[in-house]
């Protein structure tokens, strides 16, 4: 099994000069439950009494080096159709969003191919970037245990978290539009005369949208572009390189198809592309910048069509905002991740019928490789 940067395999006695190397390490073991190894024969032990014995145990390896960097381990409740894990990651990978890429993939697996209903795990109380990459991952605390256990010469406190099937697949469906980029991820940084916009862009459902949005950007076609239209608590727009809303096309010399998916809406911070009609996408696009959807819009939405609105869109327009009523009449192609403050400043500007006074520019959309 892999994920973008690792693979997740069984241990070998190959592994054993790695696993020795995390397995022996001070700084690596202060917040496990087990001692750490004394010397390589411990090492073998535990890789052929532990690791090799637990169909769940999983090297997690780097793919560019080959080396084993740490595991992950699943215990099975079988009865409760449950699980519970934990993992050690060696301390020279640590700030790298691999562990948190684990935990993810894990759940994954988890949910989607072993079918539990399930998924739990505890961290020592002072374990800070445990606690972070759970919460990351959307598993919610259910309580904390003053003293329970004594542990290297120390009482310990212990939060336990656990995060559901029936959560996890309601959460990874509809949010993951709004999940941050993941390291090594391509995302784009929009420089404007006003401040950075960066987002993401959703290849995977929009593929022919994002093709002419990267290739139009890597042209510098929108260089020097203004934000011809922009509507305070809606919307931003731009894309359209004579300045009047009417002019820009697409890299194919004509108007393009939509492109839509009912997990991916015009949430605030959405970036849309603006059109004449149906499949009359061009150059132009728009960033979605309203924060509050009124509570008779709210009551409407949860009343309307639980095919076109489910309970999960409805609360996340509720809660962020957004432009409900451009859903499957525009493509969402992306989001913002970072610069939604940017945004809200171009949102607010002076305008004269829709048109900022002062130009408000696009410099240049760069692509970078996300670091974290």
């Amino acid at each position: 099994m892999q994920s973008e940067r690792l693979i997740f395999r069984k241990f070998s006695l190959d592994d054993i000069d790695d696993v020795f190397e995390f397995g022996s390490d001070d700084e690596t073991c202060k917040f496990v439950t087990w001692d750490k190894h004394k010397n390589i024969l411990e090492t073998e032990k535990v890789i052929t009494d532990c690791f090799m014995k637990n169909k769940y145990c999983f090297a997690i390896v780097e793919k560019i080096s080959n080396k084993c960097i740490g595991s992950f381990e699943f215990k099975a409740d079988i009865k409760n159709n449950s699980l519970s894990f934990g993992y050690v990651l060696n301390k020279n990978f640590w700030n790298k969003g691999y562990m948190t890429e684990t935990l993810n993939f894990m759940l994954d697996y988890a949910f989607n191919t072993l079918k539990v209903n399930r998924v739990c795990a505890m961290h020592i109380k002072e374990n800070l970037a445990s606690g972070k990459v759970m919460e990351k991952c959307g598993l919610k605390v259910e309580g904390e245990f003053e003293d329970e256990q004594f542990l290297k010469g120390r009482y310990i406190t212990l939060i336990y978290r656990a995060i559901l099937r029936k959560n996890y697949l309601k959460e990874s469906k509809i949010m993951k539009q709004l999940e941050m980029p993941k390291i090594g991820e391509k995302v784009y940084i929009m420089k404007t005369n006003v401040g950075e916009i960066s987002f993401r862009l959703f290849n995977e459902v929009a593929p022919r949208t994002c093709e002419n949005f990267i290739t139009l950007a890597k042209r510098g076609y929108y260089n020097g572009v203004i934000f011809h239209r922009v509507i305070r608590d809606f919307m931003i727009q731009g894309g359209d390189p004579t300045g009047t809303g009417m002019g820009g096309e697409s890299i194919w010399g004509e108007s393009f198809e939509d492109e839509f998916d009912g997990e991916f809406r015009n949430f605030r911070g959405a970036l849309s592309m603006a059109n004449a009609g149906p499949n009359t996408n061009g150059s132009q696009f728009f960033i979605v910048q309203n924060s509050k959807i009124s509570d008779d819009y709210v009551n409407y939405l949860k009343n309307s069509d639980k095919k076109v609105y489910p309970d999960e869109v409805v609360e996340t327009y509720e809660k962020l905002g957004g432009a409900f009523w451009l859903d499957f009449k525009h493509t969402v192609f992306g989001q913002v991740f970072k610069g939604m403050e940017v945004v809200d400043e171009i949102a607010n500007t002076y305008c004269s019928n829709d048109k900022p006074v002062e130009d408000i520019v696009i410099l240049s959309i760069e692509e970078k490789v996300f670091e974290g």
